[in-house]
């Protein structure tokens, strides 16, 4: 991926803008200048040979001046734009009135369709496709703690670079408060493409808005109830049950159309966003880390003791910490985002709730038998119809919420509060 190269007018109020090179640009044909005064500029370019990606970022002195900046900035950038002359038109008057910008920059960047931006967002509208974004500066309104836009309306994704990394998967033997009985067999594993995984758990009221349905009973009467993630959510729900011919890996991609899933394909037009498998929510979870916790931390014997996990507390919601800020003292999910992220920006990863994978729930040998896999999408044919889940969860201890721990629920009964899911997407665009 390359840069546009162009030069760009501008008047006094916004100085000269240069745009940098990129193959899929026609050489020569970008222009940018102030429609009817200097609060509108207007960037035009020519996509040649293939659909690409575009994204537009502005600078000073190398810097961007922040998505919030760029709210206002409309037209052909963010999606798969066809070949052709297209434009970008940025009303910076609403979001920038009266700055005048120091050896300003716009950076124009194209995409190629199967390597798409790090970041994409979805619109549950019915009518929004696919949005995407070069960083998080530049999604309008984004903040993680501040604004809960990306906790309801919308579903924001991080792009997850697995493509062709060797990892190893599972515990080291001795890892304390490992699980034993074959569950966690170290084995190395190399995931063939890059992926988007949800930044954040599905919320109370993203699940609301997808399905009509309210989440789990539990916790309603809470002013933030709706930016805790769904809880109560049987596998069955979330994709489809045995009884529709829904048997992952056996029925492929295929999901009801009255799941979660299938409504989010029908609602964010996205057709490629699934559950994660096992192995893409393990690394996913570990960012690069090959710890205990994504932190680089690992966990101490007094886990057995106390219950105390000094090294999990600022990560996530377990029964130590859980009734944390509860007035009444129960044990409860929290609002996604409050806990560090890992190193990829993903929250919530370890505790509040477990998340539903694809795979089969398998140990020992069924599981691993220690040999080098690609792209593992778990055992066919399952000894008990029980799913994976991951991650742990408010009512359970520390050593639950392990990067390598695995949990498991039935895949057509209903559940209980502490299992929701995250939804994850193939890196294309369309």
């Amino acid at each position: 991926m390359k840069n546009i190269k162009s030069i760009i007018w501008a008047s006094a109020a916004l100085p000269m803008l240069v745009l940098s090179e990129a193959p899929l640009i026609r050489e020569g044909s970008v222009t940018l200048g102030p429609l009817g005064n200097t609060s509108y500029y207007e960037i035009g370019y020519i996509l040649d040979d293939v659909p690409a990606v575009i994204t537009v970022d502005v600078q000073t002195n190398g810097v961007s001046i922040g998505g919030e900046k760029l709210v206002n900035m409309t037209g052909d950038l963010g999606r798969v734009i066809q070949p052709g002359s297209r434009k970008v038109l940025w009303q910076a008057r609403n979001t920038v009135p009266n700055q005048v910008f120091e050896n300003a920059t716009a950076v124009v960047t194209a995409w190629a369709t199967n390597n798409p931006p790090p970041y994409m967002v979805l619109s549950m509208d019915s009518v929004t496709p696919p949005v995407y974004y070069a960083s998080t500066n530049t999604i309008p309104h984004w903040g993680e703690n501040t604004n809960r836009l990306y906790k309801t309306d919308k579903i924001v994704l991080k792009k997850i670079p697995a493509a062709n990394v060797r990892w190893r998967m599972g515990s080291p033997t001795d890892e304390t408060c490992r699980n034993t009985g074959g569950r966690e067999i170290a084995h190395w594993v190399t995931l063939t493409e890059n992926y988007y995984m949800g930044v954040y758990p599905c919320t109370q009221y993203q699940y609301k808005l997808l399905t009509g349905n309210s989440g789990g009973p539990a916790f309603k009467d809470y002013e933030d109830y709706n930016y805790r993630p769904v809880g109560k959510i049987p596998y069955y729900v979330v994709r489809g049950g045995r009884s529709n011919g829904i048997d992952w890996p056996t029925s492929g991609t295929n999901v009801t159309a009255n799941s979660v899933i299938g409504h989010l394909r029908s609602k964010a037009l996205c057709s490629w966003i699934d559950l994660p498998t096992e192995a893409q929510w393990e690394f996913a979870c570990r960012a690069d880390e090959g710890a205990a916790l994504y932190n680089g931390k690992e966990l101490t014997q007094e886990v057995w003791t106390t219950g105390a996990a000094p090294s999990l507390y600022d990560l996530g919601w377990y029964a130590h910490n859980c009734k944390d800020d509860t007035p009444d003292g129960v044990a409860q999910t929290h609002e996604v985002g409050k806990k560090q992220p890992n190193a990829w920006g993903l929250y919530d990863m370890l505790g509040n709730v477990y998340e539903w994978c694809l795979d089969w729930d398998s140990s020992g040998a069924e599981y691993s038998d220690g040999s080098p896999v690609v792209d593992p999408e778990g055992i066919k044919v399952p000894s008990t119809y029980h799913r994976i889940c991951r991650g742990g969860c408010y009512e359970y201890a520390a050593s639950e919420c392990r990067s390598a721990c695995r949990g498991r629920g039935s895949d057509e009964n209903s559940w209980y509060e502490r299992h929701g899911f995250r939804f994850c997407a193939k890196a294309l665009a369309k």
